[in-house]
């Protein structure tokens, strides 16, 4: 990703301006629509009832702003860390001034009620034009590869077969986590990627790959069983957490994507590793 803004507290990340720098030929419209998260997420019903409560209202511009979020779920294992989260969204970007800097505006009382619609229907479309195009197909014009590395896609079972004795300075690991939304999906025939369990994960053995200098960077889900895996993860490689990073998302007039909850929350987290 791009970055937009920097400071010891925060950093504004633009992966859409990260993929026009990097493809400067690109349509820059149909990249934008890719992002144009106008509303934090909402039930198209919630959204109507939204949209017609402040259609109402004479003084909605005010209330809007006023709206209070709800209440951590105080028995949340990670609640500390969620109030954590609010705490320098709300000192450094809202009232820090970066958010009127960066995501001027709100959204209008017809973005409100179309509740991302456009934006759903574009991604839908592009995934669609995606699977049809370039599903079960490997061509390296198909991808942005840097001057002198090579890719593989290959299942991890198969990880073996061209790692040899090689060592890697960074290791960036996306896993597959167990997900019940995309166990629901798997079953409704509608999509969703093959999970891993994490007792798998563990087994691959992320320590003889890593060089002696070398980091892990691991993206982890808000799952505090998943949290807990990596942890063990670590623990079974020999590695040593030494930083953490929270992904804080928005929309594009600064709002969190969600309100933080006990079952949703508007933010990942990266945990970086290196060898004791």
């Amino acid at each position: 990703m791009a970055i937009v803004y920097s400071s010891h507290e925060i950093m504004i990340l633009s992966h859409e301006k990260y993929l026009l720098d990097t493809l400067p030929s690109a349509c820059k419209a149909k990249v934008g629509q890719l992002f144009n998260v106008e509303t934090p997420f909402r039930m198209d019903a919630e959204a109507q009832a939204l949209a017609t409560r402040l259609e109402n209202d004479n003084d909605d511009s005010c209330k809007r702003r006023k709206k209070k979020r709800k209440k951590c779920d105080t028995a949340h294992p990670l609640e500390e860390e969620m109030k954590h989260l609010l705490q320098i969204y709300s000192e450094h970007f809202v009232h820090g001034g970066l958010k009127h800097e960066y995501f001027p505006g709100l959204p209008s009382h017809q973005q409100i009620r179309l509740n991302n619609l456009p934006l759903r229907e574009y991604v839908k479309k592009t995934i669609s034009y995606v699977d049809d195009n370039f599903k079960n197909r490997i061509n390296e014009d198909d991808y942005l590869i840097p001057q002198g590395a090579k890719f593989k896609i290959c299942d991890i079972s198969q990880f073996y077969t061209f790692c040899d004795e090689r060592k890697f300075d960074v290791i960036l690991m996306d896993p597959p986590w167990e997900n019940k939304h995309v166990k629901r999906a798997k079953l409704a025939g509608s999509g969703g990627y093959q999970m891993l369990d994490n007792m798998d994960i563990q087994k691959i053995p992320v320590d003889k790959f890593l060089s002696e200098k070398g980091i892990v960077v691991i993206w982890c889900s808000n799952n505090i069983r998943h949290r807990e895996a990596v942890s063990t993860w670590l623990r079974t490689w020999s590695l040593k957490q030494i930083a953490k990073l929270y992904w804080l998302k928005v929309t594009k007039h600064g709002e969190l994507v969600c309100d933080f909850s006990s079952h949703k929350n508007p933010h990942e987290i990266i945990i970086i590793a290196t060898n004791k």
